[in-house]
């Protein structure tokens, strides 16, 4: 039996404190990363066109470095991580000719020191160089064994290579590179990386095995794809499956099983449930399949008794949702949180010609959370109405007394009674509020509300857990602080 979640209880368990305000030199609100040291050093990094720039605060928050250093235009940021005392932040160019070339900006906090650092030009093949219709990178680290891999992507009409390089992440020296290269095949793409305990790379990916003409006639299938990738070369595993595996899917890995986690449309329209197809990890070989269908609980939160009875009753769908995040739960089941994305037309008249126009932005709104226990079965889901943002992911989710903790923004004047669940979304010419919700294991809500943002604007997903601490930023035009939740 599924449990019912306990909604609306407010208590007051972490306390907030804030630092002292820092002027910022740059008005814009342009933070690419902001990292945490063991020792409560915060270093914030961010990456413009021209320049890349290290800002470090003390344990008490207090700025006490700012540093900057040129890159190329063309650069595009990865990804940052901490070894050490050392910063490092990694980026990778197409600009040279023929090469692609990867870039390491080591910044160390006992020193001040900033450094560039080419890592590797790699040639690329001339199929692929600069008629390359898609070329991007993407940066896995692995904490355990100290190393960091580049994945990165060249595709040409039929034609399509991975290059994979892995690094010592403190040495920053090559370890090895390995090439996959697919041809003929339609629509190949990589839908996630992952890392297993003996260190090597998980890549799965799928591609459409049968040529257009047979798709049209309804006799296309899909073929999943496993390489398993390490110094020693690469060993590929596939098989059939019967429809396509979404883009952003984020699988779920433990040491015997991959949970692939799939939002199933209605025929109304909308998702209306998750289906979990388990795979058993060595073979890559789908082992169960499991579906969880949304209770009358999830409808309720999402659109109050009345419209939410009808709207269940109809089969109806909640809309699209994207994952986000995926938290690790102290019995070895998985927290899920994913945002809901609404794409959002505005029709306008009198253009040049006497004809009506239209706009469109994306934005993303309320959160759907769910519980995975550790055979991959959906126990529970619910609902949180949080703000809206205009990019994805402004929140942010961590682990405390296994306990899962999101912060968000939301409407300051908080409604508990409002379909029986909390109404966090900000009206129109309301005041904006932050907002910790709490959920335990068995799927109890509880609600803080922390402040109100009546001064200082705070950034939840710019924020980490550290040392039994949440520490998050401000945004400002001019003055910045820190918050502690603790």
């Amino acid at each position: 039996m599924l449990s019912t979640p306990v909604i609306g209880q407010e208590f007051q368990n972490l306390k907030a404190t804030t630092t002292r305000p820092y002027y910022d030199k740059v008005k814009a609100d342009s933070i690419t990363a902001l990292k945490f040291h063991s020792s409560q050093k915060a270093v914030l990094i961010r990456a413009q066109k021209s320049y890349i720039s290290f800002n470090l605060f003390n344990t008490s928050m207090n700025l006490v470095d700012d540093q900057k250093v040129k890159k190329s235009q063309k650069e595009v940021y990865l990804g940052e991580y901490i070894l050490g005392d050392r910063v490092i932040a990694l980026t990778h160019s197409f600009a040279g000719r023929g090469f692609s070339t990867l870039y390491a900006y080591v910044y160390d906090i006992n020193t001040k020191k900033l450094d560039k650092k080419e890592l590797i030009a790699t040639p690329i093949d001339k199929r692929l160089g600069l008629f390359s219709t898609k070329k991007n990178s993407e940066f896995i680290i692995d904490d355990a064994k100290a190393t960091f891999s580049i994945v990165t992507t060249f595709k040409r009409k039929d034609l399509i290579q991975y290059s994979f390089i892995t690094f010592d992440a403190n040495s920053l020296e090559k370890l090895y590179s390995q090439d996959l290269q697919r041809q003929d095949l339609r629509n190949y793409v990589i839908l996630d990386v992952l890392l297993n305990q003996q260190g090597q790379l998980e890549v799965i990916g799928q591609f459409t095995a049968e040529s257009l003409q047979a798709k049209k006639s309804d006799k296309a299938f899909y073929v999943a794809t496993l390489d398993v990738i390490d110094e020693n070369g690469i060993v590929s595993k596939e098989f059939e499956i019967e429809k396509a595996l979404p883009n952003g899917i984020q699988p779920i890995a433990t040491d015997t099983s991959i949970y692939m986690n799939t939002f199933i449309e209605a025929e109304t329209g909308g998702v209306n449930q998750i289906e979990t197809t388990v795979f058993d990890r060595s073979s890559f070989t789908p082992s169960e399949q499991l579906v969880y269908t949304f209770d009358q609980g999830v409808y309720k939160a999402f659109f109050g008794t009345e419209r939410g009875n009808r709207k269940k009753k109809k089969s109806k769908g909640l809309g699209e949702f994207n994952i986000n995040y995926i938290v690790p739960a102290a019995d070895k089941g998985y927290f899920v949180l994913a945002e809901l994305k609404e794409i959002i037309v505005t029709m306008s008249g009198g253009g040049v010609n006497g004809m009506a126009g239209s706009t469109t932005r994306t934005i993303y709104s309320d959160l759907l959370v769910f519980y995975i226990d550790n055979s991959g079965k959906v126990v529970w889901a619910d609902h949180v109405e949080k703000g809206v943002a205009s990019s994805p992911r402004a929140y942010n989710a961590f682990i405390e007394n296994d306990q899962l903790n999101i912060l968000v923004n939301g409407g300051r004047n908080y409604d508990t009674t409002k379909n029986g669940d909390p109404n966090l979304r900000q009206g129109f010419l309301e005041g904006s509020a932050l907002y910790r919700v709490v959920y335990t294991l068995d799927g109890t809500q509880k609600v803080q509300k922390i402040q109100d943002n009546k001064d200082d604007f705070y950034l939840p997903r710019y924020g980490a857990y550290v040392n039994g601490k949440f520490i998050m930023i401000s945004d400002s035009r001019s003055k910045r602080r820190f918050m502690f939740l603790e």
